[in-house]
């Protein structure tokens, strides 16, 4: 089971919150139907709130900005932890229907886990739903314009600082004159997304940070790079990156194994 801890919340969510902390009680009891039920209370409650404040959302938001989504964060978490209990339970049914709710209903909230780190709750229920229904998952296809003959870089010197949009930790004002100052010809910023304000003569290298779900990232994979690959502006993508501190380890090499095919299939050196 994926090691969530609870997600972030206000006082606004006070309620909800203690609802999740009884629900992780439950869990660490093995007490599947007290899960189930106060899952269920939960979703009476706040669930239409939550599935409106998921419907406003059009992406994933920022680490700041998803304190003020608590409600969905609570749901998203609780009908995760739903699942898990009738996983665990043997219910495979009742299991799926309680991932499909996540996926469709509480999408884009959002939890710590124990290493401090942002995870999405649907994001596992992806992964869950494929290891419950694994005839039913297609193959990962993605189709991109042929390579650019010529690979070559003007130089070897490349550089790492985030271009984010504005108003963003890491944005595009704060260290574009600190990527130029360095003349480097390449850089890369933890990311797949190119902004508008990349300079033009310097190669952007898209980087798949991680993976959390194949959904998930095949549709970020096919959104940000197979775009940039077929307009020629990306020659090359830097793979799962090498993490700093064993804490950010998070993904197995098993997990690594399954998703570098779709890599490997943009057609581009990895």
């Amino acid at each position: 089971m994926a090691q969530f801890l609870m997600p972030a919340h206000t006082c606004l969510a006070e309620e909800a919150w203690q609802v999740t902390a009884k629900i992780w009680g439950a869990m660490g009891k093995k007490d599947w139907n007290e899960v189930e039920r106060l899952a269920n209370q939960a979703n009476r409650t706040w669930g239409e709130s939550a599935r409106k404040a998921n419907n406003q959302i059009t992406k994933l938001p920022g680490k700041d900005e998803a304190k003020g989504y608590a409600t969905l964060n609570e749901l998203a978490t609780i009908t995760y932890l739903k699942g898990e209990a009738l996983y665990k339970k043997g219910d495979r049914n009742g299991a799926l229907a309680a991932y499909y709710t996540l996926i469709a209903d509480f999408n884009y909230g959002q939890c710590w886990d124990k290493a401090g780190w942002w995870w999405q709750p649907a994001f596992a229920a992806r992964d869950r739903i494929a290891e419950l229904t694994p005839g039913s998952q297609t193959e990962v296809s993605i189709d991109a314009d042929p390579l650019p003959a010529n690979l070559a870089l003007d130089g070897k010197k490349g550089i790492c600082f985030t271009l984010r949009k504005s108003n963003q930790s890491g944005s595009v004002e704060e260290n574009l004159p600190k990527i130029q100052a360095t003349r480097s010809y390449w850089n890369y910023s933890w990311g797949m997304e190119l902004v508008e304000e990349q300079p033009s003569k310097m190669e952007f290298m898209p980087m798949a940070w991680g993976a959390w779900g194949m959904d998930g990232f095949v549709q970020s994979v096919r959104k940000h790079i197979v775009p940039q690959i077929q307009s020629g502006v990306t020659k090359r993508v830097l793979g799962f990156n090498e993490p700093d501190k064993k804490e950010q380890a998070n993904m197995s090499y098993q997990d690594a194994l399954k998703y570098w095919p779709v890599l490997e299939e943009l057609g581009v050196p990895l």
